[in-house]
């Protein structure tokens, strides 16, 4: 099950990314805690960010623990 949520923002700092464009640490409480709830479910968080804006996608086992 993929689950993807786009904006069109200015996107997250480049400071802020690594080079695959994902959040380096401290990530923000509420991202941290939506990847352990992906990592809990057996699947995973990606996040990547650019000048036209913010992907947050989960992608989860279709079945998962809960």
């Amino acid at each position: 099950m993929h689950l993807e949520v786009c904006d069109e923002g200015q996107g997250i700092a480049p400071a802020r990314l690594d080079s695959a464009g994902v959040f380096r640490a401290p990530e923000g409480v509420g991202i941290l805690a939506m990847r352990e709830r992906a990592e809990q479910a057996g699947g995973r968080l990606e996040l990547t960010s650019g000048p036209g804006g913010t992907t947050v996608r989960a992608v989860l086992p279709s079945q998962s623990r809960y």
